[in-house]
């Protein structure tokens, strides 16, 4: 983590971070004209650094290996991903034609700290395997519980365990691949991955080329999403796959998910509480299976 902070964050800020203390930190705030916060699962803590816009602007220059072109379809959402971790934007939204077409005059950036927690996954690893077979899994809760570090460790037990994997990583954050091809995070050794690509591309190029048992995508919601799980359960795969609901009342009002369990292409729903901790685990007919 240390060093992620000195690689992407200038070097007297980063380091006064890290004295602060950046363990079992959850995100840093950064805003034009306050002082750096950590956030923390149960507090936070102001650090003694004013940022400046100039500051943050080359702070997203360097986030995207100062090339902003580059990255310009993610800015547009109004994010910025680089060693897993999310970075969102705040500033000016600039439209043309009513699109958005980027963010200018940036005011703040939320550095959502991604971090690997071995075998987080491990109570629901029974719930999932039903002898030589992966059955479908959506993980589930609010922004910022750990669905991404769950649905990675999901990958690098299944893949440990032999099962060919392919994580479509669209937005770089469950694998972090590097530029030397050789992902940030332990995904497993049996593990190949697509990154910076649509769900519903990805999906089919893996199930083309790649021929995994298991595809892991991140955060699906939308209708392109619900394709790309269609076509990768209809290709034989068993999807592990994110969203973001509060509980299973919620989860049946998202018609681009729900369907997918009604339909048999998601077994297992999970939801967290905290930071990767698992609140309950619910068969596809919501019939509870395990309660914390």
């Amino acid at each position: 983590m240390n060093e992620r902070l000195r690689r992407y964050l200038p070097a007297e800020l980063a380091e006064k971070l890290i004295k602060t203390g950046i363990d079992n930190a959850l995100e840093i705030r950064l805003r034009a004209g306050q002082r750096a916060r950590i956030r923390y699962p149960l507090n936070t803590k102001t650090v003694d650094h004013t940022i400046t816009q100039p500051l943050l602007c080359d702070i997203l220059q360097q986030l995207c290996g100062y090339s902003l072109y580059a990255y310009s379809d993610d800015i547009s959402k109004g994010f910025v991903s680089a060693g897993g971790w999310r970075v969102g934007i705040g500033g000016q939204v600039s439209l043309s034609d009513g699109e958005i077409r980027g963010i200018k005059n940036i005011s703040s950036l939320d550095i959502r700290l991604a971090r690997q927690i071995f075998g987080c996954a491990d109570r629901l690893m029974k719930y999932i395997l039903s002898g030589n077979r992966v059955m479908g899994t959506l993980v589930a809760s609010p922004p910022a519980c750990g669905k991404t570090t769950v649905i990675r460790d999901l990958a690098r037990q299944l893949s440990n365990k032999g099962f060919n994997t392919a994580i479509i990583d669209e937005r770089g954050e469950i694998a972090a691949l590097g530029t030397d091809g050789i992902p940030d995070f332990d995904v497993g050794e049996n593990t190949d991955i697509l990154s910076g690509i649509k769900k519903s591309v990805g999906a089919e190029m893996a199930l083309r080329s790649l021929a995994p048992q298991v595809m892991v995508l991140d955060e699906i919601g939308c209708k392109g999403d619900m394709q790309a799980v269609y076509n990768a359960a209809s290709g034989g795969c068993a999807v592990i796959c994110s969203a973001h609901t509060y509980s299973l009342e919620s989860l049946r009002k998202r018609k681009y998910i729900y369907p997918l369990a009604a339909e048999g292409l998601i077994e297992r729903i999970v939801f967290l509480e905290g930071v990767g901790r698992i609140k309950a685990v619910y068969d596809r007919k919501g019939e509870n299976i395990w309660q914390s």
